[in-house]
């Protein structure tokens, strides 16, 4: 232990149940029994475990500990099981920016932990709130590791937002626009912008940093690429989301992407659990609201096709326009029992041809919000439940840059008009969902 102390050593690690060793070697270094820690000579000593201590908690101190002295720590390795999230920290004070350390809400209370729930059937219970919370959700093994992608991807768009700002002048921007343009200002106006790297660099970094995100940053490059352009009416955006009326990359970023991915599997649980508590042999009949793509649909269909070869069940897939129900048509032609239907939910359903309150099982996923009147969208799909019926909505609940410079393109995306919950953009927040969800 001289020897080592001589040759510059500080940091004594015991790899063991008890750290008796690190007791005697102490003796040896510092006779007066005093920490040389504890007295500023900056020498370490860390157990790796200590009886009546919890394990977990000491390996983190004494890793941390390492961390701080210099050791280079495999984090990649550290946290390949475990979920983590990143987190801001404060860095200018003129941006006001809220730093809180939320705690995640899957987090379970340790007096629930192990109980399962008890789900009822969808006939006998009308408080959806409670019946939705009570479903048990199994957490994802990548849900929160989306967190570091979604702040660079956010990154990436501010560059493609700063570098589309450079070319134009508000007077050029086109009124359909306008919306979209003043969002972005003020997000530009919030942020330090010499410190914004090109778009370009940021692009080729995250496209080999995340190949799985491959959809994502696609369609992201292919419409903000031309925001432009597009803000100042050169270019449609149509045709950057569908590309010679092609929707396969949009599908892809709503079937497969990490962004709606984990959603589409939350989603599937959800139908999985309503449609379990309907009785074998009994009719079930589900309406998918703004089915667009087929993403969330692709999830669902299996789980009717397994329930008496769907012979007893019935899904109508509706969508605002003919494109996406006739591709549909193609995609999911070996499925019998889907129908394809054009449904504008924004007018009454039974003025459609819809039978009014007939359907088990409602699904909307990322669609209400394109439309004028949450409160006359909420009652119309309600029209369509039967008695016990279950409206199923998966809506994103936070603004996101890289979103608005896909959707937000399209004039469904700035339609909405009821601003005493939408002020500003169309996402609502949790606490207006349930706020508009108990009125309804």
């Amino acid at each position: 232990m001289e020897t080592l102390k001589q040759l510059g050593y500080n940091v004594f690690v015991e790899i063991g149940p008890k750290p008796v060793l690190l007791g005697m070697a102490r003796q040896f270094i510092n006779d007066d029994g005093i920490s040389p820690l504890e007295r500023g000579r900056g020498v370490s000593w860390l157990p790796s475990l200590i009886p009546g201590q919890s394990d977990w908690l000491r390996m983190l101190h004494t890793l941390g500990e390492l961390y701080v002295r210099g050791a280079a720590v495999d984090w990649t390795a550290f946290d390949r099981c475990y979920s983590r999230r990143r987190v801001l920290i404060p860095n200018y004070p003129f941006q006001k920016q809220r730093y809180w350390l939320d705690p995640p809400k899957h987090t379970p209370d340790p007096s629930q932990e192990g109980r399962k729930p008890d789900t009822v059937s969808v006939s006998e219970r009308h408080d959806w709130h409670d019946y939705l919370y009570e479903i048990e959700w199994k957490e994802t093994s990548g849900f929160q590791d989306q967190s570091e992608l979604s702040a660079d991807i956010e990154t990436l768009a501010l560059a493609y937002v700063a570098k589309a700002f450079r070319k134009i002048k508000e007077k050029d921007v086109i009124e359909a626009q306008k919306r979209l343009y003043h969002r972005l200002s003020e997000i530009l106006d919030r942020q330090k912008t010499a410190d914004i790297q090109d778009m370009q660099i940021i692009f080729n970094r995250l496209r080999s940093k995340y190949p799985e995100a491959e959809s994502e940053l696609t369609i992201l490059n292919r419409c903000a690429s031309e925001l432009a352009q597009v803000l100042c009416g050169k270019v449609n955006p149509l045709e950057l989301l569908f590309p010679e009326a092609d929707i396969s990359s949009a599908a892809k970023l709503y079937e497969d992407s990490p962004a709606f991915g984990s959603m589409n599997l939350l989603l599937r649980n959800t139908v999985r659990t309503a449609v379990s508590k309907i009785a074998p042999g009994q009719a079930i009949r589900i309406l998918e609201i703004g089915a667009g793509t087929g993403g969330a649909t692709a999830h669902i269909l299996p789980i009717l096709a397994s329930r008496a070869s769907g012979s007893d069940a019935e899904y109508i897939f509706t969508d605002i326009g003919s494109l996406f129900t006739a591709k549909a048509k193609e995609r999911f032609g070996m499925y019998p029992f889907v129908r394809y239907k054009t449904l504008n939910i924004e007018q009454e359903p039974a003025l459609q041809g819809f039978t009014p309150h007939s359907c088990d099982i409602v699904l909307a996923a990322n669609v209400l919000h394109a439309t004028k009147d949450m409160r006359q969208t909420l009652n119309h799909a309600k029209l369509l439940l039967r008695p016990g019926g279950v409206l199923i909505l998966l809506e994103g609940t936070a603004p996101r840059l890289w979103l608005d410079l896909i959707f937000g393109l399209i004039d469904g995306w700035w339609k909405f008009s009821d601003y005493d919950l939408r002020p500003s953009h169309p996402l609502l927040s949790v606490s207006k969902w349930q706020q508009i969800l108990n009125d309804v």
